[in-house]
């Protein structure tokens, strides 16, 4: 069997990854090359923590069979949609009737008066600001007039009519169902104590909603309306309070021209800017079902075949994909030991992203029960005991029952994305333990890296590790570990890190260092013993041995820093 021992060349999403908004999506193309890689057609792929489902999708497409597991139902949720085909012209017609039926009354809440002719129009986005006593007030409102052109956006302060329609829908009641239940509280992701799903969006956005919301559940076809439901939730973002206003400034004309244009949902988090729009929301919805069928087409083209599965046994038999909302502690429930061929995974990374809590407001509209409980991540809310001691431990529960259900002799892949060693360690050691051999460590840096994230001097926000591991054929005996040698694990780092500068032979950026000491200490038997972060050694090691190089822009302006030798050749 051929391996993979270098990084691929990563592509950017294709529509049928850009249907909906998902936390660390991985490259399809380099998912897709480590399937075809490590199994064969027919062979069976699994991914115990799906995710969005890139696995699971890609899997399909070169016609292996698929397991999708995961304990969010968002996750699975997104999945299913992204992966199963439909009937375009069905899904066409249950946009038509939603259309018919609501589009004029969630309209009518976003009129306005043209400034210019006086005509009324349907304002296109609000800008709201926060004031010194915390209250938000709506400062500017953007329209096309039809009348007058309607080519450009007419940018203009509120007036008096946009006030009195405002406090008409701050009277009115939210005429459907709607979640306010509260939000998961911490405020590292800026949920504050007592924060609920509706406060994420304006009054008059909860109104129209609840209309669509309820008009889509109307629909009497059962897969057309979970189609749409798929629309409504990644609509949800770009409805809500959380979009930024970009403001630029440039000089047109030899004049400074300041420019606001829209953000999106672009953190990690209900961060809610002190100045946001609100979109409207006909205009989101429309938008997100054009992207979706978009999506559609291109996943009914490349999936030719989607038979989904009740259970293991149905997909021996003549289906190829199963799809699970379950806990990967219990893996061995419904899938035998040592039946799956390859597993392909990207499990959660400590307390990198609490992908519970960031998915609840698609949740609680869609009004799945979310299993807390038992998500395995480090989490900073004060309501729940989610500590590093217990993500090991829970990790290293799921790693024994993935071990389990892989047949001996065939592979496994993580990829891995924070750089904290302690977490690092967590899911080594966890993997390791269950019995699993590491056979090598890839940096895959991503289709986009950040000139920011790439200079930055001590931390790595960029790229993923990808990691191979092997099912040995006979059980591995477990040896006592010698005692970790502390000062070994430091020379070591200062020394590789030396060394690559010196072949460069030219300053550089702390990832490519990062890069050269992971394979170098894992190569030394120490990588699973440290905890002590790379960039606080290499940081410590300042003026003795290294020094900081500033990187500057063409104005001068430094942008960031590499790393040097204090005393070069």
């Amino acid at each position: 069997m051929d391996r993979i021992n270098s990084a691929l060349v990563p592509k950017t999403h294709t529509s049928m990854y850009l249907m909906h908004k998902y936390w660390a999506r991985k490259p399809h193309n380099i998912v897709n090359e480590y399937i075809k890689t490590y199994s064969k057609e027919g062979e069976i792929v699994l991914d115990p923590f799906c995710g969005s489902g890139v696995t699971a999708i890609e899997s399909l497409k070169l016609g292996r069979k698929a397991i999708a597991v995961d304990l969010d139902p968002m996750a699975t949720f997104i999945t299913r949609m992204t992966a199963m085909p439909i009937d375009i012209k069905k899904f066409k017609r249950a946009y038509d009737t939603i259309r018919k039926n609501v589009k004029d009354e969630i309209l009518s809440f976003y009129k306005t008066t043209c400034r210019c002719c006086k005509y009324e129009v349907t304002a296109s986005h609000l800008i709201w600001e926060t004031d010194k006593n915390d209250s938000e007030l709506p400062t500017k409102v953007w329209y096309k007039c039809p009348h007058c052109g309607g080519k450009t956006f007419e940018r203009e302060p509120i007036n008096k009519n946009d006030l009195q329609l405002l406090d008409k829908i701050d009277d009115m009641k939210i005429p459907y169902w709607f979640p306010d239940n509260e939000l998961i509280w911490n405020t590292r992701i800026n949920v504050h104590k007592g924060m609920k799903v509706s406060d994420l969006f304006t009054k008059r956005a909860l109104i129209g909603l609840s209309v669509l919301h309820d008009a889509i559940e109307k629909i009497e076809d059962e897969l057309s309306k979970e189609m749409m439901r798929f629309v409504f939730s990644s609509t949800l973002p770009q409805a809500s309070k959380l979009v930024f206003v970009i403001e630029r400034r440039g000089r047109q004309t030899g004049e400074i021209k300041r420019t606001q244009e829209v953000g999106s949902w672009a953190t990690r988090g209900y961060w809610i800017p002190p100045k946001h729009f609100e979109v409207n929301l006909w205009n989101c919805f429309r938008n997100r079902f054009k992207k979706i069928l978009r999506g559609k087409k291109e996943s009914n083209s490349l999936i030719r075949r989607f038979d989904e599965a009740d259970e293991f046994s149905d997909l021996v038999a003549n289906k190829n994909i199963l799809i699970k909302t379950a806990n990967v502690l219990e893996l061995t429930d419904f899938i035998p030991h040592n039946s799956v061929d390859y597993v392909f995974t990207d499990p959660p990374y400590g307390d990198s992203i609490p992908y519970f809590e960031l998915d609840y407001m698609w949740s609680s509209w869609l009004r799945f029960d979310v299993d807390f409980e038992n998500e395995i991540v480090i989490s900073d809310s004060p309501e729940r005991n989610k500590n590093c001691e217990l993500y090991e431990k829970m990790l290293h529960a799921a790693f024994a029952q993935i071990y389990r259900v892989l047949k001996p002799g065939r592979y496994m892949t993580v990829t891995f994305h924070n750089t904290d060693m302690r977490i690092w360690n967590c899911i080594i050691r966890a993997v390791v333990s269950s019995g699993f051999s590491l056979e090598k460590i890839i940096y895959q840096p991503p289709a986009r890296a950040s000139a920011k994230g790439l200079l930055h001097p001590y931390e790595s926000a960029i790229g993923d590790y990808y990691i191979r591991f092997l099912k040995p054929k006979k059980l591995k005996k477990l040896v006592a570990e010698p005692e970790f040698d502390r000062k070994k694990y430091e020379r070591i780092v200062i020394e590789t890190a030396k060394k690559l500068i010196a072949e460069r032979g030219e300053p550089i950026p702390y990832q490519y260092i990062l890069n050269g000491v992971i394979p170098e200490l894992n190569k030394h038997g120490v990588l699973l013993r440290g905890e002590k972060n790379i960039g606080k050694i290499m940081k410590e090691h300042l003026d003795d041995d290294f020094v900081l190089i500033d990187v500057r822009n063409g104005k001068g302006k430094v942008t960031g820093h590499k790393w040097w030798l204090r005393n070069p050749f």
